[in-house]
């Protein structure tokens, strides 16, 4: 056989799969338009626990409340035992506590600083549109001024020999200061 029939024949084929490229990409990246990946993930259950947390507090809140309502407060008995078991389950619960009031502490501050950046950028909009709606009235006034005729067509030069004399006098107090 010549090398062009072992080319084609089935026995000289390849009988390998292509190269796949996809094999080499990570199946989890963590871009934006994928949530951050698992970071994400670990964000929301942690929100989660932290609303769960909430709810917890609230329903006991309201167990407390209806507890004096009713008049039928239950108090514990007082052992030592008890008491050092409870001292050590609140430490424990005032750890989880802790890392969920961080997270609302730090969920406040950001609240904060974007409604004072909010405040900020309006407080800007605001003086920006004010300096342009200033200038277009100087500018309507001076455009109103220059666009005067005389009765054959002329311009009436009064009004741009003081719009001169303005800008002169106004180059001069800013290069003594």
């Amino acid at each position: 056989m010549s090398k062009i029939d072992k080319k084609f024949s089935k026995e000289g084929l390849d009988r390998r799969k292509p190269y796949d490229k996809s094999r080499q990409y990570k199946k989890h990246t963590g871009n934006k338009s994928e949530g951050q990946g698992f970071a994400d993930l670990r964000k929301q259950k942690v929100k989660r626990g932290y609303y769960k947390f909430i709810k917890k507090q609230e329903k006991k809140a309201q167990q407390a409340k209806e507890e004096v309502k009713d008049g039928n407060s239950s108090e514990p008995d007082t052992n030592d035992e008890e008491q050092s078991s409870k001292e050590i389950s609140q430490n424990s619960f005032k750890e989880k506590q802790n890392r969920f009031s961080k997270a609302k502490e730090e969920f406040e501050k950001q609240k904060a600083e974007e409604l004072r950046q909010k405040e900020e950028a309006i407080k800007e909009k605001e003086a920006r549109d004010e300096a342009i709606r200033i200038y277009n009235e100087k500018k309507a006034e001076k455009h109103n001024k220059f666009k005067i005729r005389t009765s054959k067509g002329q311009p009436i030069m009064k009004y741009r020999m003081q719009d001169l004399l303005q800008q002169i006098q106004t180059m001069k107090s800013k290069n003594k200061l």
